[in-house]
């Protein structure tokens, strides 16, 4: 298995590459629920090598923004209108000191 294992996460030899591609035994997938296109962190823990699942984090902000939204008793527009404005001061503050420098 470790045979396997070493094989299937061996992938592109360019140092800049920052993401591999690799194909982990049937075994291993059906046993842990794997699905094509999971991420993991690939973790050297001094000769032991450990996989861990990276959760997107994109539906997660999102809960918690709408959870906030809602306890702030905020509507869709009212969240979007004061992002608008916070986006307009900020544009305008960095505006003021790009031009002061």
């Amino acid at each position: 298995m470790t045979e396997i294992l070493r094989e299937a996460l061996c992938g592109s030899d360019d140092p800049g590459a920052s993401t591999r591609h690799t194909d982990a035994p049937a075994e291993i997938r059906e046993k842990y629920g794997i699905q094509p296109g999971d991420t993991f962190r690939l973790v050297d823990l001094e000769g032991i090598m450990v996989l861990t699942p990276m959760a997107p984090m994109a539906p997660e902000l999102a809960r918690e923004i709408e959870r906030l939204r809602e306890d702030a008793g905020l509507s869709i527009e009212e969240l979007l209108d004061g992002l608008r404005e916070q986006r307009e001061r900020y544009y305008q503050e960095r505006n003021a000191a790009d031009q002061s420098e």
